[in-house]
């Protein structure tokens, strides 16, 4: 009995000890850029893993739940300047005379709708991503100017 209660004691301590911590930049791919909130919670994050690049965002569609979305494409380090210049270029081409542009990009996850409008004097792009196996749209943070800039890393 001793030697039985003896083992059931033991694997306990045995698996405990397979535990190993993970790196998260192994796992997730390198952090480019990253947007927080007021209270420190990861809005919108941008992280490349070999040539894939990865947009984890909070969706912004409910605000009393958390939860995260995510879309990805596979490009190059110079197509994603490219969607970058793209962004800003539209963004500056919104004024008063011209308020709101919409756009739309079809991307191996779903579409991306990208919205871009003048608000209080400033410029916004809000982007809206409806994926292909779920029903509904998931919005993020409106981003400005600066944002986008510290999103992508520049």
């Amino acid at each position: 009995m001793n030697k039985f209660l003896f083992l059931l004691l033991l694997f306990p301590i045995i698996a405990i000890g397979q535990i190993q911590e993970v790196n998260s930049e192994e796992l997730l791919g390198k952090l480019i850029g990253q947007l927080k909130n007021g209270y420190g919670d990861p809005e919108v994050s941008l992280r490349n893993k070999d040539d894939r690049y990865v947009f984890t965002y909070r969706n912004r569609r409910f605000d009393h739940l958390t939860q995260y979305g995510t879309f990805q494409f596979k490009c190059s380090k110079d197509e994603l300047d490219l969607f970058f210049n793209y962004l800003v270029s539209n963004l500056d081409s919104v004024s008063r005379k011209r308020r709101f542009i919409e756009k739309t990009l079809k991307i191996p996850t779903g579409i991306l709708q990208l919205n871009f409008n003048r608000r209080l004097g400033n410029n916004y792009v809000q982007i809206i991503h409806t994926p292909k196996k779920i029903d509904g749209l998931e919005q993020l943070l409106p981003l400005n100017k600066k944002q986008l800039f510290k999103l992508f890393g520049k």
